[in-house]
């Protein structure tokens, strides 16, 4: 005999006897669905099948009511996969519907094989098992029995159908071994346990034991007692924060044990409709749990429920727990929004700040002999000013942030937390667009800027800086979102937070990628204990890469020199330096006032940028660049030029200026200064001069001032800049036919103090309102081999 017909001859008969059983319940599901109540005049009022929801997660079942002469007859079947998952179901469902335990009521089959209870109301209910079925009559009846004879023929009846017979019904009354409830059971009397087992599902992760147990009263109560015993106190109020919220109503109640200790919320019992009150609480390392629902007035039931709480508790071993967790989550999370950033501020920033600061203090503003305006009593008040104005915009930032919050009201969903978290950052700006409305910010910090209309690359190089705001507030999101995850998952069971995290990278949406990546690294490097490096890595590195696009941004939205002059018809100034000073930076605190600047305290710009841009305030800057550059360094406006041609076009540049300004500190005074200041001693009573001292250190400040004197005092017009010596303290000194040369400065050398040392010679009209006109030889095109950028 072929192999193959071996191979069909063995296999038939298996296949048929599997297909056989297969169909033999399937027959059988639809013989139970089909039953009718043998009844006369008995009307059908409900035929409909269960899904697996309604049985207790069971493959379905059937269910049909019938009304009678005096009463309602209701038949349920449940398809299950085993006589266990059967007797499980019509447990949760007599417990569910508080059918009390009637152990006096005649049997339908042997002793053991059903339950028989009592419906609220009054009746007979009976239900067993056989094989996977779970079967169950249902009786609301006014006769003297409740229909109990009757429901035992029907139940006969139905038993007729299923192949096997009814099979004892697994004890669910049975209290295992090792139970921390012990010999507790609800206060009165009349109270029956329906089951007592391990909570399936609900143990999970550092809480991996418990029991849960069902009790119905004679009365109609019922009551669920659930323990979780956990590794820790921690671990334990975890587990209750990721179980109770899913298990309870949002009205919250007096407590029980004292604030904090415990949670009570009363709502309505699902099934019955009647008052519920469910309360919860950690007692040493076990998270408790009572679920109580009565027949009688919901403060007769809050009574009960917390007399059976108090009970409880005193039954078991260890105290009640003080819930600290929201503390905890709260400097949790003030450190790593805060404290971490700060820290970091003060380890990388404070040190260079603190050094700036002593270096750049301790100067002298009080000359004996010379013309001198020491600006410190203009910088003081207008930092006073501005601290004023950001704390009222913060104050009133937190206050509507926390009202809102309020109106939100508490939630443990990172949905609601984040634009919460997010709402702060977004009040910050519109509160300072509204404050400036009524209080008009001082020019030092107000500086106004030429509008003029965008060129292809200003408009690149404002799309770059929209893309860096865009940038670096993605990352304050990101990184917003991430410190609040962690916050969350501090409260939450360890098993939890990674099948979170496994789901969030399973995805194939961006941005729900997107997070669930970011969650994996916030838990990661919160799990390794260096949970500070999410500021560095979400936050600080975007932000920094921001500022540097936002820095090229601004230089290719640099107009050409001649761009400048034609569109710009305010007087200019012509800025004279050596190029060494190109590379000098300063620390900027008065100009930082953008999202990025504020964001951003590592750059630090050239010191040319931070004259230039308040100069601008009363007219545009030109100078000479040493290089040819394709995209223009931030500051003046700028041309490359020969050799041949640099004086020529000094010459007219300097005959149409509002006026000169030269550095007065360079490395050394070289062939092309000493020209330079020679041309403008030359034209000294046709124009104005303003000499700046450049931020140098004190020493070097002090050799570079002094070679300047040396060379440029052998010319009349300097001369009188050596005898006597102005303050060490000086930043500008401003020379007019009118009013000879004037001196500006203060006691401590930043971008404050230049900026007030401007805005002071300014109102005092030291820089001129241009002598020669914009047109003709004042601003003559560069030559053939000049180069613009």
């Amino acid at each position: 005999m072929p192999a193959r017909t071996v191979l069909l001859v063995l296999l038939v008969p298996l296949l048929l006897t599997g297909g056989g059983t297969a169909a033999h319940a399937a027959t059988t599901a639809e013989e139970l669905a089909a039953w009718a109540l043998p009844v006369p005049d008995a009307q059908q009022t409900l035929d409909q099948s269960l899904t697996p929801d309604q049985v207790s997660g069971c493959a379905g079942g059937h269910e049909r009511l019938w009304t009678i002469a005096d009463g309602t007859i209701d038949v349920l079947s449940a398809f299950c996969a085993d006589s266990g998952q059967a007797a499980a179901a019509l447990r949760e469902l007599a417990w569910n519907n508080a059918f009390v335990p009637n152990a006096a009521a005649a049997p339908a089959f042997d002793p053991g094989t059903e339950v028989i209870a009592v419906p609220p109301g009054g009746g007979t209910v009976r239900y067993w098992i056989q094989g996977a079925f779970g079967l169950m009559v249902i009786a609301r009846c006014a006769a003297g029995d409740g229909c109990g004879a009757q429901s035992a023929e029907w139940a006969r009846s139905i038993a007729a159908l299923p192949p096997d017979p009814p099979s004892a019904f697994p004890s669910g009354g049975a209290r295992a071994p090792g139970d921390l409830f012990g010999q507790w059971q609800p206060r009165g009397e009349g109270w029956s346990l329906v089951s007592s087992e391990p909570p399936a599902g609900l143990v999970r992760g550092e809480c991996s034991e418990g029991t849960l147990e069902h009790w119905v009263s004679a009365a109609g109560a019922k009551l669920e007692a659930w323990w979780t015993r956990c590794d820790t106190v921690e671990h334990a109020f975890a587990f209750q924060a990721s179980s109770w919220p899913g298990r309870s109503s949002p009205l919250a109640l007096e407590t029980v044990f004292g604030a904090g200790h415990d949670k009570t919320v009363a709502g309505t019992d699902a099934m019955t409709g009647r008052p519920a009150f469910h309360r919860s609480w950690v007692q040493g390392t076990t998270f408790v749990s009572l679920y109580l629902s009565c027949p009688t007035a919901q403060e007769e039931c809050d009574s009960e429920s917390a007399s059976d709480a108090v009970a409880l508790s005193r039954s078991l071993p260890g105290i009640v727990q003080e819930d600290m967790s929201g503390i905890v989550l709260l400097a949790r999370g003030g450190w790593l929004l805060l404290g971490g950033p700060i820290l970091l501020f003060v380890l990388l920033v404070a040190p260079f700040r603190i050094v700036h600061w002593w270096r750049s203090r301790g100067y002298s503003v009080a000359p004996a002999e010379r013309p001198f305006t020491a600006v410190d009593r203009i910088v003081r008040p207008v930092r006073i000013g501005r601290v004023v104005r950001r704390l009222l915009v913060t104050v009133a930032a937190v206050v509507s942030w926390y009202l809102i919050m309020v109106a939100i009201g508490p939630s443990t969903e990172l949905w609601v937390a984040i634009p919460g978290f997010l709402g702060f950052f977004v009040l910050i700006p519109l509160y300072d667009v509204l404050l400036r409305l009524v209080w008009r910010r001082h020019a030092l910090i107000d500086l106004g800027r030429a509008r003029m209309r965008p060129t292809p690359l200003g408009i690149a190089g404002a799309a770059l800086r929209t893309l860096a705001v865009v940038v670096a507030a993605l990352a304050l999101v990101l990184y917003g979102i991430s410190a609040l995850q962690v916050m969350q998952d501090e409260a939450r069971l360890r098993v939890d937070v990674e099948a979170d995290i496994a789901r969030g990278l399973a995805v194939t949406d961006p941005l729900a990628l997107l997070l669930g990546e970011l969650h994996w690294l916030a838990d990661r490097l919160d799990h390794a204990g260096a949970a500070i490096l999410l500021f560095v890595v979400v936050l600080l590195v975007p932000m920094t890469a921001a500022y540097l696009l936002d820095r090229l941004g601004q230089r290719l939205g640099r107009r050409s020199l001649k761009s400048v002059l034609a569109k710009d018809d305010r007087p200019y100034f012509v800025y004279l330096r050596g190029f060494d000073e190109d590379r000098l930076r300063i620390r900027e605190s008065a100009g930082r006032q953008g999202f990025l600047e504020l964001f951003t305290p590592f750059g630090r710009p050239r010191f040319e940028e931070v004259l230039v841009h308040y100069l601008s305030r009363y007219g545009p800057v030109i100078a000479i660049s040493p290089r040819r550059q394709r995209i223009p360094d931030l500051g003046a406006a700028k041309i490359s030029l020969s050799d041949e041609s640099w004086q020529d076009q000094i010459r007219a540049w300097v005959g149409g200026a509002r006026a000169v300004v030269m550095s007065a500190t360079p490395g050394e005074v070289r062939a092309g200064l000493e020209w330079e200041l020679e041309h403008v001693a030359m034209r000294g009573e046709e124009l104005r001069l303003l000499l700046v001292l450049a931020p140098w250190p004190r020493q070097e400040l002090a050799r570079r001032w002094g070679g300047f004197l040396e060379r440029a005092g052998r010319i009349p017009l300097f001369e009188p800049l050596t005898e006597p010596p102005f303050p060490d303290g000086l930043e500008l000194l401003t020379w007019s036919a009118e009013r000879g040369w004037h001196g500006y400065g203060a006691r401590r050398r930043w971008d404050w103090t230049y900026a007030a040392s401007i805005v002071a010679a300014a109102r005092n009209g030291d820089l001129g309102e241009g002598i020669a006109s914009r047109s003709g030889a004042a601003v003559q095109p560069a030559p053939a081999d000049t180069v613009s950028p």
